[in-house]
């Protein structure tokens, strides 16, 4: 009789173990696989969302001399022209690892310690030729690529 309430008792026992150590081995499995698509997520924000941002500012402003690249100071800079009751000049520029915009009217002299933070950028390189701008952000020693074809039709815009 003692055997068997040995046994009853031992076998619950292990049962438990083996499931508390199933239960603890899928818990590490988990951490691992949201870790990677945690990283996997910033990678792909850290990558894709300053070109899609440089992108979407070209395709706002794409009018007659609306988009241009320009040195301002030493900085290359991204110029965005507005015509609408008053000029205004939107510059988007990189410094420090960063990307800043700044809105000044036209006729303004530039500041650059005025400009808006917008996210961190390891590096960025702006180029223009004829109608036709490419941004090129590095990250994690990989380059990236954005060509932007200027859809306005003045060739004095480039």
């Amino acid at each position: 009789m003692k055997l068997r309430k040995g046994n009853t008792i031992l076998f619950p026992m292990v049962l438990f173990c083996v499931f508390a150590c199933g239960s603890f081995l899928a818990i590490l499995y988990g951490i691992d696989a949201y870790q990677t698509i945690e990283q996997r997520a910033d990678d792909n924000f850290a990558k894709s969302t300053p070109l899609a941002y440089l992108t979407n500012k070209v395709r706002s402003q794409d009018e007659s001399k609306g988009v241009r690249i320009e040195n301002i100071q030493g900085k290359t800079c991204l110029v965005l022209t507005s015509q609408e009751e008053e000029a205004y000049r939107t510059l988007i520029y990189f410094q420090d690892h960063k990307l800043y915009e700044l809105l000044i009217p036209a006729a303004r002299e530039v500041n650059f310690s005025e400009g808006t933070l917008v996210m961190n950028v390891s590096q960025l390189d702006m180029k223009q030729e004829q109608n036709k701008i490419t941004f090129t952000i590095k990250h994690k020693d990989t380059y990236y690529k954005q060509q932007v074809i200027l859809r306005s039709s003045d060739k004095e815009s480039v």
